[in-house]
């Protein structure tokens, strides 16, 4: 199972410090992929910041920590400047684009899901959120044919799961 901290919250939501780079990090350090979202300002370039870009961030952080990221792209410009980031043919971000769809295919392959619905393909899908819709999140049947899970409670499920 992946285990995706939620704009880097792991045991609850923290809407002051989500979506900041040393909570990122923290979260990273602390064995978890992070879910964030990424803009493209054309003042400010690359920022964090879930409903506007709040945090001005280089093209070589995401980079640095690129096997850790679900980079959620809020805008189009975002989503362009990230994708064409590659080597031999290949993305070098996990990104994905999107508002309320089912289901969006990440720049790696992986199908996140919109919270509430289920897995799409068998072993690839991300449960995301599973608390905004169920009060069974730390119930195991709610993650069969999950990949990965992305939480702002990653922690608790983390351990619920692994018991």
């Amino acid at each position: 199972m992946i285990y995706i901290s939620h704009r880097g919250n792991i045991s609850g939501r923290n809407s002051e410090l989500e979506n900041k780079p040393h909570y990122i990090d923290a979260a990273i350090a602390a064995g978890y992929d992070v879910e964030v979202d990424v803009w493209l300002n054309m003042r400010y370039g690359l920022c964090l910041g879930h409903d506007d870009p709040r945090t001005p961030i280089g093209l070589d952080w995401l980079l640095s920590r690129r096997d850790n990221l679900w980079i959620h792209c809020k805008n189009s410009d975002a989503l362009n400047a990230l994708l064409c980031q590659k080597r031999n043919g290949r993305y070098l971000l996990n990104c994905f684009f999107h508002t309320d769809e089912a289901y969006v295919l990440t720049s790696a392959g992986q199908v996140w899901c919109y919270p509430g619905m289920p897995a799409l393909v068998m072993n690839t899908s991300i449960n995301v959120c599973p608390e905004w819709k169920k009060d069974t999140c730390y119930d195991p049947d709610t993650y069969t044919g999950f990949a990965g899970v992305c939480s702002d409670y990653v922690k608790e499920i983390k351990e619920c799961l692994e018991k």
